[in-house]
Order: structure tokens, then sequence, then C-alpha cells
């Protein structure tokens, strides 16, 4: 999955909850964080772990593949509430609105 793929699911705590069960995500973790394998861009993976797994650091390895914390996906969700408007108002493709969510981590949070 993508960051592109994962947009959607951002929308709204209902939306996150289709995730958990699509994928059957940790629903007794304190926190489950989304991962982008190898590198912080549009294009990278995303990999989920539990917080007790990574112990919440913002570079995570496993197997040998370095992973980069985009974000717990319950904050996930607040990043997308508070661009929703934007997004809305100027009717923001998938693409563009995980470019706008990505350079907000990477630059702004």
């Amino acid at each position: 999955m993508t960051l592109v793929e994962l947009i959607k699911y951002l929308e709204s705590e209902t939306q996150l909850q289709k995730l958990y069960q699509e994928i059957n995500l940790d629903t007794e973790s304190e926190a489950v964080l989304a991962y982008m394998k190898d590198s912080l861009n549009l294009n990278s993976d995303i990999e989920f772990f539990s917080i007790e797994c990574t112990d919440d650091e913002i570079e995570f390895e496993k197997d040998g593949i370095k992973y980069y914390q985009l974000f717990p996906l319950e904050y996930g969700v607040e990043i997308y509430s508070y661009f929703d408007d934007e997004f809305r108002r100027k009717k923001y493709s998938d693409i563009d609105k995980a470019k706008r969510v990505l350079d907000y981590i990477v630059n702004d949070a």
C-alpha cells in the first residue's frame, strides 16, 4: 500500500476502522504506526507496526529494511481533517491529497 492508496482511509474514523478490518491490524495496540519503506516519498510502500513493536522510533529497521515513521494512524485522520475543507474546495485527486499530506509531514509537522 502506498500513501495514495491509504489516503481514502484517512477521511474519517469510520474509514480508518475499515482499514483495520480489511488488513487485520492490531486493535489491542496502544497505537498503530504507518511507516514508509526505505524513504519518505510518495512511491514508498507503507507498512503498519504496533507502537509496542517499534517503540515509536522515527527510524526503524526490521529484517534489514529501514522504515521511516509517517504517523500514527489516528493522527493521519487528524492531518487529513486539517486539510479537508481545502481538499473539498479544490476537488483534489487522491494523489494530490497524498502529496499535500506528505509535504505537511516532511516540512511542517
